[in-house]
This record gives structure tokens, sequence and C-alpha cells, in this order.
């Protein structure tokens, strides 16, 4: 199996070794999804993030799927683009079905998440529960 280095973040935080932990894995090509998956299961992390900086391609999944969209990961992804190039500002990340731009402007991220969506359940509550 190859190697993949990856950087671990706090999003949302207030203040050092707080906030949200990210997994951002920084790749020179986007890995399979089942290698993805396996990584992202391996780590245990609510969400890893796989990131390709040439295509800006974003993947993300939780330990059991792929997950379409995340703004943690935009989040993630930006600010391992602003440590990798100080005078990064805008980037445009392209999700398995969206994509999203993050600014950084006078030291904060700023981007407009997606209009949430749900659809019914096709289940009764207790095959759910």
């Amino acid at each position: 199996m190859a190697d993949y280095s990856f950087h671990l973040l706090n999003v949302f935080a207030e203040k050092p070794r707080s906030g949200d932990p990210l997994l951002v894995f920084d790749v020179a090509e986007m890995p399979t999804a089942e290698i993805r998956q396996a990584l992202a299961y391996q780590m245990g992390h609510a969400e890893s993030v796989f990131l390709n900086r040439t295509t800006l391609e974003l993947r993300v999944h939780s330990p059991q799927f792929e997950l379409p969209y995340s703004g943690r990961a935009a989040l993630g992804a930006a600010c391992v683009l602003t440590h990798a190039d100080a005078i990064f500002s805008t980037a445009t990340f392209h999700f398995a079905e969206h994509n999203i731009s993050v600014q950084y402007i006078d030291g904060s991220y700023v981007f407009i998440s997606l209009a949430g969506s749900t659809r019914p359940c096709e289940r009764g509550i207790l095959e759910v529960a």
C-alpha cells in the first residue's frame, strides 16, 4: 500500500487544541474509493478528507461511507492550501456532486454553503430504532 501524508486540523476552533478535529489527506493522485474508505475507517475520524492540490478535487469519507459534500472539508482544505501558499486567497473545490468556493479574507475563511435537503424515510419508526 502507498504512503499517504495527512494533516490533523481543528476546524471551528476558537483557541488552539480545541474545536472539531478533521483529517485531511494531501494526495498527488486521488486514491480509489476503496482505498479512501479503508483509510477513513482505519483513522476513525468523523470525516476524512482527500485533497488533490493540483485539481482541487475533494472527496470526503466517514468511517462508513462517502459523503457528497462537507463544509468542514472545504474549510480544512482551504486551511491546508493557506499553509502551503502564503498568498492563498480563493479556491473552488470540486466535490463529488458540487463545486464550492472558499475565500481567505483578513484571517478568516468565507464560503456559502449549499442548502440542506432531506428525503422521506422509507422505513417505519420501529425499523429505524
